[in-house]
């Protein structure tokens, strides 16, 4: 699993919903090449409140880039929490990303 906490003043588009314009694309994955991996299994993808969460059965070593838009409705300085990733059933296989100061202005 892949979390990907939202900064404080923002929320993630979910195009699922008829409330979110048609113009929005699906979020995506994209490999270190830049194209979609054939052999990639996206079994779920959620879009919460704070989080964005990704499942998946199984992620060959790589680098990969997940795209969702977000909203920006406050404006201000937020600290971003990191990204992590586990194991679902195995928590102490894990990585996380660096976390950062986000700025809306």
């Amino acid at each position: 699993m892949v979390e990907d906490p939202l900064p404080a003043g923002c929320e993630a588009l979910d195009p699922s919903l008829k409330t979110t314009s048609a113009q929005y694309l699906d979020p995506g994955l994209v490999g270190e090449d830049g194209r979609m991996p054939p052999w990639w299994y996206f079994v779920h993808s959620e879009v919460r409140d704070e989080k964005v969460a990704l499942f998946a059965t199984y992620l060959p070593a790589g680098t990969y880039q997940y795209t969702y838009l977000m909203r920006a409705s406050l404006a201000g300085s937020f600290l971003t929490m990191p990204a992590t990733a586990f194991e679902m059933y195995f928590p102490e296989v894990m990585g996380r990303s660096n976390g950062l100061l986000f700025n809306i202005q």
